[in-house]
């Protein structure tokens, strides 16, 4: 009752611009549609000059295709009142290389060894995330990147790609299995490549198009979490519904945060795919101004001399300014502290077993005495009297008494 008050009074704050309240965190964890609309809208604003080179980024595709067209590659455009796309592509050898590159790596996947709690799908590793894997190639392809960025208005960020293996053997309460829209942007492109063949027996994504998700959003005011499929049917229309199918090689464009979707239900045969998702960098997802940081994509899948597109593709560069070495630079923080923290676990073998780090939020200085519970540690009950400056890395015994007075500078925990 109190947490649901507190969320109440929060968003009172923030429609009458209470200062503080108005944060990329809070936005994107309860944000109306509304509030994700205006905090894109002045994100733009404040990354003006980057925005219009993303534009020009991808009027300059839009001309190459149309002079010279694309290694021979032509897709047809993503609907912006549908919100998806289903094709086939004919003659794409790069396709049919990412998809060999996958069956590889299912073909080597044990089912359950990824597998979390509360998620109908497991994450398959991928042997090469590098920008020689055929897979990256075929996210980075000209053609791709042109109707994904038509759709979405400029070229976006190539956020995250992974290889999804949906097992379909149960029913798992609160997960992806329920119609939802996903929270990290206003509008967004995923890919969904089939590496084998997949119908109603393999618990396919459905989707109820953009247009009639926005009215079933703004009937039942949605913010986040599932919706019932009654609801969905009685108000976006159950003969609307559409079932992402196809033969071993569609690739699914789907807008997953204007389209209500689910998948992955109980069926009788698995289901396996490539995942591969553009967004934009001025979402909620992202602070308003200054760097992106690293991407999920990982800083491997940026090519050694990244072109100029590729550096807005991969979130180098926001605004007319790069950074001057952008793998050593986006990497740098994080192996720093992976440096470091190797260094104290060699320090002290003997403990190793015992020994954990981990991340609080940046941004401020709390001391906290010994015998208080931490809110960030969730087996740490105590640390030393001296202020911890947040986001650094603290080493402390698991049952909450110090190691040694050793902190990393950096913001991001190994």
């Amino acid at each position: 009752m109190l947490s649901t008050v507190k969320k109440q009074a929060m968003r009172y704050a923030r429609s009458i611009g209470v200062p503080g309240t108005v944060t990329a965190h809070a936005i994107f964890q309860d944000g109306s549609e509304r509030e994700r609309q205006a905090y894109y809208q002045s994100s733009i604003t404040k990354n003006l000059a980057g925005y219009r080179e993303r534009v020009r980024l991808m009027e300059e595709l839009n001309a190459q295709a149309a002079d010279t067209g694309l290694d021979g590659l032509r897709l047809p455009e993503i609907s912006k009142d549908a919100g998806y796309m289903l094709v086939r592509p004919e003659h794409f050898p790069l396709l049919d290389e990412a998809i060999a590159e996958a069956r590889a790596a299912f073909n080597a996947y044990t089912p359950g060894t990824s597998k979390r709690e509360r998620d109908s799908l497991e994450g398959v590793p991928r042997e090469d995330r590098s920008d020689r894997s055929a897979i990256n190639r075929l996210a980075m392809h000209p053609e791709v990147l042109r109707i994904v960025s038509n759709y979405m208005g400029a070229l976006p960020l190539l956020y995250r790609i992974n290889l999804l293996y949906s097992p379909n053997t149960e029913v798992i309460e609160q997960s992806s299995q329920f119609y939802h829209l996903d929270p990290e942007d206003v509008i967004m492109s995923k890919i969904f490549i089939f590496v084998e063949d997949v119908d109603a027996d393999n618990g396919p994504t459905t989707l109820l198009p953009a247009d009639r998700s926005t009215a079933v959003r703004r009937a039942i005011t949605y913010r986040k979490g599932r919706v019932p499929d009654d609801v969905i049917a009685r108000i976006g229309g159950a003969g609307n519904l559409v079932e992402a199918t196809g033969p071993a090689g569609t690739m699914a464009f789907l807008d997953t945060c204007r389209c209500f979707h689910m998948g992955s239900r109980k069926a009788s045969k698995p289901r396996y795919a490539i995942m591969v998702q553009y967004q934009s960098p001025y979402a909620a997802s992202f602070p308003m101004e200054g760097p992106l940081g690293p991407l999920p994509v990982g800083i491997r899948a940026v090519p050694s001399q990244p072109t100029l597109r590729e550096q807005y593709l991969f979130g180098i560069k926001r605004s007319r300014r790069v950074l001057a070495n952008p793998r050593v630079s986006l990497g740098m923080a994080r192996r720093r502290s992976m440096h470091r923290e190797a260094a104290a676990r060699a320090r002290f073998p003997e403990r190793r077993d015992r020994y954990e780090s981990w991340r609080v939020a940046p941004g401020r200085l709390r001391s906290r005495s010994p015998g208080q519970s931490s809110r960030w540690g969730k087996k740490v009950r105590r640390t030393s009297e001296a202020p911890i400056r947040l986001g650094s890395i603290v080493c402390v015994y698991q049952d909450g008494s110090p190691v040694r007075k050793w902190a990393c500078k950096s913001m991001s925990a190994p």
